[in-house]
């Protein structure tokens, strides 16, 4: 039998170089009072030691909303990453998963409740939090004893992946005093309701996405007709003829693409990307090519993963506990894009459909109905998740938060593949990740020493005064994360300052610090940054431009100050980041901060750029030999934009029917024009010309990049004067 110690209310059972499990006891409510008579479960964990050396840290890890196992701890990185360290490894288990699930019985009866209600975000934060101080007091043979005043403390790294890592960062924020460092990966920390930016994603890297499409929309139109002996041949060919809802069924042909896109590329080698197109190529039968192919696929899924359609619905499970979750806190339903002509800015910004129109927010949540400082963060460059994460908001603005080249979702926390290959940015993100957690248990030794409060980040991390990792300026993550809390309102800090809210039309964001409560219903935001009906991208036209001056001269014609003809414009001289009163916005940065239309200055040439109160290098950017350049002196556009308009372009600059207005020139007197494009769920400021490869270029991300697709600044009549 093995030997147990018990120190507090954590049982630890110490056996060397084998993953032992154990449990700790933990409130069913953390916030209920007295504390005396608080229900209690027994919330699992496991522990690897064969790492730890003296003084190395305890990363706890979470795999969030599943049953956790004991070979996450031997097949994953984080093994890996307590080798490197000489850390103990801990894996938490989430309430409500695998066997941490309360006995449902017995707490209903007690509280008279449905015990699903002590499922929540607040109470997840707060059993990390408890485990945490448990963890300080750990038994001797385990960690060693604890150090006391003088001597290093035992540092403490929270880890996750995914909704585990969003946790992590929301544990942080709730409870700012907790030593530990938290290493988030592809972590969502937007919540929103309908996520259809995963197909965006999804379309990039589905070289068959066009044939997926059509395949789709055609599902739909025979859906639509609702022929009974149509739709049931059409669920016979793919093998789902015993699903009897027409949604669920559409809903089916949607899991094994999103799986393949989610899963890193060494995970793919059974099922990867290239064999699940490939059935795309093959001539069709009964119906046409598209959906054959979707059939053979949706087929061999089925069989391979033994999935048998059923009617049962569990009263227990990951599943159950998932789906509570989603539905009163987190959404993240992965919808289709919407089609409807409130929604035009979706369907410009994506044009290709890859799930079925019928897999709305709506449809998710009829499921719903049946319930009675220090903040590492990373996520790759080919996550479906991306975009609700904080390392896309803050990917050009913090250096502790990494964006991974060509890595899939949370893909840094995966052990190695099965081809044994790594991606190197990803050894790289692990390399950055191995120094932050061996820095943080340095700085808290050090703090411990000077009997100091927070955790100074590794060198090279941003500096946060030992708080949570803050989000750009004129954001805000709050201690909010959700939906709504465990009351039905919405948590404290009000969710994630920049909010969308009930827009219809695609318009502009609303100001920072507005946040999601419960975010929009369908028809209302938040539309990424897109072409709005009858508008130009994300709403009306951005303030146009007046008079050039003389072309050639290398400096502007008329006096510092003054500006743009017979328009009501005028060119304004600023510097370092100051914006003069009436600036024309002509763009919008991905998170809301505004860009204003500008011209600096370069190598003897005039060109258009943008300028940002937010903007390093000086204030202003321009593209210029394949870079991004700061420029500190530049010219602001101000004045009345109602004299100009936008005209659509595609490729090379080819205007008929307007006038377009020109802001700058090359060295060689070649004249530039305003421009601006959508571009990684932003709208940037560039410029056009006839000779500029694709027709555009534009700065961004210490690049100058070029597209097709752009829009011009035009007079606003063709006569090309202003009215």
């Amino acid at each position: 039998m093995l030997s147990s110690v018990v120190v507090g209310l954590l049982a630890v059972v110490v056996v060397a170089h084998e993953i032992q499990e154990r449990a700790i006891l933990q409130p069913l409510d953390h916030f209920s009072e007295p504390s005396s008579a608080r229900l209690l479960f027994s919330q699992r964990y496991f522990v690897d030691n064969q790492y730890y050396r003296p003084g190395g840290p305890i990363l706890i890890y979470s795999v969030g909303e599943r049953t956790a196992l004991a070979s996450d701890l031997s097949d994953g990185w984080i093994g890996e990453l307590a080798r490197e360290t000489g850390g103990l490894a801990v894996l938490l288990e989430q309430r409500f998963y695998g066997d941490s699930i309360p006995d449902p019985l017995r707490f209903d009866t007690a509280n008279g409740t449905n015990v699903l209600q002590y499922l929540s975000v607040e109470h997840i934060m707060a059993d990390i939090k408890r485990f945490v101080e448990q963890v300080n007091r750990m038994a001797p043979d385990w960690v060693g004893p604890p150090r006391r005043h003088g001597r290093r403390k035992t540092p403490i790294v929270l880890v996750g992946g995914s909704f585990a890592g969003s946790l992590m960062v929301w544990t942080k924020q709730r409870y700012p005093d907790l030593e530990s460092l938290a290493i988030a990966s592809s972590a969502p920390l937007r919540a929103v309701d309908g996520y259809w930016e995963f197909d965006k994603m999804m379309a990039e890297r589905l070289p068959c996405a066009r044939a997926l499409s059509e395949a789709v929309r055609t599902i739909d139109e025979i859906l639509d007709r609702g022929d009974a002996m149509q739709i049931a041949a059409l669920k016979r060919r793919f093998g789902l003829e015993h699903v009897a809802s027409d949604n669920d069924f559409v809903a089916a042909l949607a899991i094994q693409a999103s799986s393949l896109i989610q899963a890193p590329a060494g995970l793919q080698s059974k099922e990867s990307i290239a064999g699940y197109c490939s059935e795309f190529g093959r001539p069709g039968l009964e119906f046409a090519a598209g959906i054959e192919a979707l059939a053979r696929v949706t087929r061999k899924y089925g069989q391979s993963h033994r999935i048998v359609p059923t009617s049962e619905c569990p009263e227990t499970g990951d599943d159950l506990a998932w789906l509570w979750q989603q539905c009163t806190e987190l959404g993240m339903w992965q919808t289709a894009p919407l089609q409807n002509s409130t929604h035009a800015a979706e369907a410009a910004w994506f044009p290709h459909r890859l799930r079925s129109r019928r897999l709305s927010v709506d449809f998710y949540e009829q499921q719903c109905d049946k319930f009675s400082s220090d903040v590492l963060l990373t996520a790759g460059e080919l996550d479906p998740w991306l975009y609700l994460t904080a390392v896309w908001e803050m990917r050009r603005l913090a250096s502790n938060a990494l964006l991974i080249g060509n890595a899939s979702h949370a893909e840094d926390l995966i052990g190695t593949t099965e081809d044994g290959q790594t991606n190197p940015e990803v050894l790289g993100a692990r390399l950055k990740i191995i120094e932050a957690v061996e820095h943080n248990g340095d700085n808290i030794g050090r703090q411990d020493e000077q009997q100091t409060r927070g955790v100074p980040p590794p060198a090279g991390f941003a500096s946060h005064g030992g708080q949570a990792l803050p989000p750009p300026p004129g954001q805000g993550f709050g201690p909010g994360y959700g939906l709504q809390g465990p009351s039905g309102q919405p948590p404290q800090g009000q969710g994630f300052g920049q909010g969308y809210g009930p827009q219809g039309h695609g318009g502009p964001s609303p100001p920072p610090g507005q946040g999601y409560g419960r975010p929009p219903q369908q028809g209302q935001g938040p539309p990424p940054p897109g072409y709005s009906q009858g508008q130009g991208p994300g709403g009306p036209p951005p303030p146009g431009y007046g008079q050039q001056q003389q072309q050639g001269s290398g400096e502007p014609s008329r006096p510092r100050g003054q500006g743009a003809g017979d328009a009501g414009l005028q060119w304004v001289t600023a510097s370092n980041g100051h914006i003069p009163p009436n600036p024309v916005q002509g763009g919008i940065e991905s998170d809301g901060r505004p860009l204003f239309v500008a011209r600096a200055i370069y190598k003897g040439g005039l060109h258009p750029g943008k300028a940002g109160q937010h903007l390093g290098g000086g204030g202003c950017t321009i593209g210029y030999g394949h870079k991004e350049i700061g420029i500190s002196e530049y010219q602001v556009l101000c004045g009345d934009a109602s004299k100009l308009r936008w005209v659509a372009q595609e490729g090379t600059l080819n205007i008929q029917g307007c006038v377009a207005f020109p802001a700058g020139h090359e060295e060689s007197g070649e004249p530039l024009y305003v421009a601006k494009t959508l571009h990684d769920r932003s709208q940037q400021l560039g410029k056009c010309a006839p000779h500029i490869k694709k027709g555009m270029s534009f700065p961004y991300g210490h690049k100058e990049l070029t597209t097709e697709k752009y829009m011009v600044l035009c007079y606003a009549d063709a006569k090309g004067a202003a009215p």
